[in-house]
C-alpha cells in the first residue's frame, strides 16, 4: 500500500519562494531609498526656489535683500529672512507665505531632507560683517545664498546658486 499524497507545497519549495523573495527585496530596496531621498531633495530644491523668488520681489521693493544675521553661520531666523518675508509690501501681501510645518519654534525654515534636524540657511552678501568680505562660501557675491546645510554633499548641492 502507498501512501497517499496530500496537496500542499513542501518545505523545500517554500524556502526557494523566501530566498527568491527576499533576493528580489535586497535588490529593489536601494532603488526605493534612493527614490524616496531623491524626492526630497527635489522638495528642498523647490521650497528654496521659491524662497528665493519672494527674496527678489522683497529686493525689487525695498531695493536691499533682508539682512541676515551676523556672523558666517547665519541661519534663517525670527528677525531674518523669514520674518522680512512673512512681512506685507507695498501690495499689501505677503512676498511668502509659509505653511504650516514649514518653520521650527525658532523661527527657522526646516528642510524637508530631514525635517526634525535641519533647517536651511540664509547669508545676505551684500550685508558687511565680519568674514563676510571676500568670503569664499559666498557664492552669489552681489546677492544672497539660501542652502541646505545637510546636503552640502549632494551633486550640485540643493541651493539657489545656479540660478542667482
Amino acid at each position: 500500500m502507498g501512501r497517499a499524497r496530500t496537496s500542499g507545497f513542501t518545505l523545500v519549495e517554500l524556502l526557494v519562494v523566501i530566498v527568491i523573495i527576499a533576493l528580489l527585496a535586497a535588490l529593489l530596496l536601494p532603488a526605493i531609498v534612493k527614490a524616496l531621498c531623491s524626492g526630497r531633495q527635489g522638495g528642498t530644491q523647490h521650497l528654496i526656489d521659491n524662497l528665493s523668488q519672494a527674496t527678489e520681489m522683497y529686493q525689487t521693493d525695498f531695493g536691499t535683500y533682508p539682512p541676515s544675521s551676523t556672523g558666517y553661520s547665519a541661519t534663517m531666523g525670527t528677525s531674518t529672512l523669514v520674518t522680512a518675508l512673512k512681512s506685507y509690501g507695498p501690495k499689501k501681501q505677503q512676498y511668502f507665505e509659509f505653511r504650516q510645518g514649514d518653520l521650527d519654534g525658532s523661527g527657522n525654515v526646516i528642510s524637508p531632507i530631514r525635517p526634525g534636524t535641519e533647517v536651511l540657511s540664509y547669508r545676505n552678501c551684500r550685508q558687511s560683517f565680519p568674514g563676510n568680505a571676500g568670503d569664499p562660501n559666498s557664492h552669489n557675491k552681489q546677492k544672497f545664498d539660501i542652502w541646505c546645510p545637510d546636503c552640502v554633499n549632494v551633486q550640485n548641492g540643493v541651493n539657489n546658486w545656479g540660478g542667482n
